[in-house]
């Protein structure tokens, strides 16, 4: 691989999240070295600078192009962490677009770069649908070029054929319910009927399960909400799993939101089965995602705005409490920042008093963990940082300074 292009760009005039760029080139070749060692610095630097806790900057997608030719080249080493990095930019500007507090703004900064990325993912689709359809390639780099295939072609049915033809034919049953799934996000008319749910992984019966509901709505069988429903339960282990298919579990960043739009789709019986099992998990974990109080909330009362009421049935109250009670962790000032904008969607009220006189009740206060490590950080969490993170701002520094100037006076008097 050449990766001569690196030298055509300036790279110091980019920004990363710690400033300027300029060592960018090193670490991008180091992603091809053959020292262990070299290559965890450099994946270390991406993490860290690059798409610093899922966010991305200026310089990101100028890793794109090269990232994808050390993709396609088979003597890379570990190719299944370069479209790792892939995903998590892909994922990454997904959430920045759905962000409230960037849609507030609409910053064209911002919106250039997201659209930056998106165009230089968007000339990897020739090389990311070879990678999917080749069945002698390890299944994580598959699987993790569907989901950057997903957020890319997301709406668009031109690579349904193929996945129809994968969906029916792959060896791998990972991938047969990948590509089901990802037929479906990307609007195909049709799918192959699911082979029978023999599979030993729970997980890939319960994702055939999954988009049975989804594809068939009403006319889902009996047989695959049930597969759904013991995927709840609290000894399951499928929706630990989740990671093991990644496009199901990066799109919605939240399998759980993704369950409770399926029994939407399926009807009211598929949400009088899956919707208190969702609601007793959601009371147990220890974090809620905005979709999925979004679509708790809608499960429970219908499509945005309702009308709020004291005047509400008890599945509607239990909904409304537990929602409330798991947006703790986003409050600030009173309100429920960012879960505000899903609870303001549906018409009810926003800070923490009038969501307890409303429901006749006191909330408690809990104190609720962040997503667990193998979780994939919420959309509202993968904001761009146009300046980067430059440690002490130029104020508190100056506070500092005071502070101590104030101690030595003091000692001196």
């Amino acid at each position: 691989m050449s990766l001569e292009g690196l030298r055509t760009i300036d790279w110091s005039s980019l920004r990363h999240a710690y400033g300027p760029a300029g060592e960018t080139p090193a670490h991008i070749r180091g992603l091809a070295s053959s020292d262990a060692g070299v290559r965890g610095e450099a994946y270390e630097f991406f993490h860290a600078a690059v798409l610093h806790q899922g966010c991305v900057y200026e310089a990101t997608g100028y890793t794109i192009p090269f990232l994808l030719e050390l993709l396609a080249d088979p003597t890379t080493p570990e190719r299944e962490e370069i479209v790792d990095l892939l995903c998590v930019m892909a994922l990454s500007v997904t959430g920045g677009r759905k962000d409230p507090d960037l849609i507030r703004r609409k910053d064209a900064h911002e919106h250039r770069v997201f659209a930056h990325i998106e165009e230089a993912l968007a000339r990897g689709v020739p090389l990311l649908r070879t990678l999917v359809q080749d069945r002698a390639l390890d299944v994580r780099i598959r699987l993790r070029a569907q989901v950057v295939l997903g957020t890319v072609l997301k709406g668009r049915a031109e690579a349904a054929p193929e996945l129809r033809s994968l969906a029916r034919d792959d060896p791998d049953p990972r991938v047969r319910a990948s590509s089901r799934y990802l037929a479906l996000l990307l609007g195909a008319p049709d799918l192959p009927g699911a082979p029978p749910a023999t599979d030993d992984s729970p997980l890939v019966r319960w994702t055939e399960a999954l988009v049975e509901l989804l594809a068939h709505r009403e006319g889902t069988t009996g047989a695959a909400i049930d597969e759904v429903a013991a995927g709840l339960e609290a000894d399951s282990p499928v929706l630990t799993m989740t990671g093991e298919l990644p496009l199901l579990n990066n799109l919605l960043d939240d399998s759980r939101a993704l369950v409770a739009r399926a029994a939407r789709a399926a009807g009211e019986p598929a949400v009088d089965r899956l919707l208190p099992m969702l609601l007793q998990r959601a009371e147990r974990e220890s974090w809620m995602s905005p979709e999925l109080g979004f679509e708790l909330l809608a499960c429970g009362f219908g499509q945005p705005p309702v009308l709020p009421s004291k005047r509400m049935t008890e599945r509607q109250r239990r909904v409304l409490r537990v929602v409330a009670e798991a947006a703790w962790p986003w409050e600030r000032g009173g309100s429920f920042a960012n879960m505000a904008m899903v609870l303001d969607q549906f018409g009810f009220p926003t800070d923490r008093a009038a969501v307890q006189k409303l429901l006749g009740r006191d909330l408690p206060l809990r104190f609720r963990s962040r997503p667990p490590p193998t979780t994939r950080l919420p959309p509202v969490a993968h904001r761009l940082h146009r300046e980067g993170n430059q440690g002490l701002g130029s104020v508190q520094i100056w506070i500092a300074l005071l502070g101590v100037m104030a101690l030595l006076h003091f000692y001196r008097c």
